[in-house]
C-alpha cells in the first residue's frame, strides 16, 4: 500500500472508534510493534478468554475482556501499517490532552 492509502486507513480506524484507536495505539506502542506478531495477538485472546472463563461471579473488571480483545484487535489492524507511517498520523491527526 501507498503511504497515502496506509493514512487513509488509520483515519478509517480513529473515525471508526476514536477512543478505541487511541488504546490500540497506546497497546502497540507499549508491547513493541516487532512483538505484536499475528501469533502473539491470537495467544493472547486465548488467555484473555481463559482467565475470563475463570474469574470470580462477583468481580467486576475495569475493563471487560471483550474490550480488551477489541483493544488488542486494533492494535494488530493498526500494526498492518509502517511504524513510520503510524507516527506521523499520530503527530499530526491525534491531538494530545
Amino acid at each position: 500500500m501507498s503511504e497515502k492509502e496506509n493514512l487513509q486507513k488509520l483515519d478509517c480506524l480513529m473515525r471508526e472508534d476514536e477512543l478505541l484507536f487511541r488504546f490500540g495505539i497506546t497497546h502497540l506502542l507499549t508491547v513493541g510493534y516487532e512483538n505484536l506478531t499475528e501469533e502473539a495477538v491470537e495467544r493472547t485472546i486465548r488467555v484473555i478468554e481463559k482467565e475470563a472463563l475463570e474469574e470470580d461471579e462477583d468481580f467486576i473488571p475495569v475493563i471487560t475482556p471483550e474490550y480488551r480483545i477489541a483493544i488488542l484487535k486494533m492494535a494488530a489492524k493498526i500494526r498492518e501499517v509502517p511504524i513510520w507511517t503510524i507516527l506521523k498520523y499520530v503527530s499530526k491527526m491525534v491531538k494530545m490532552s
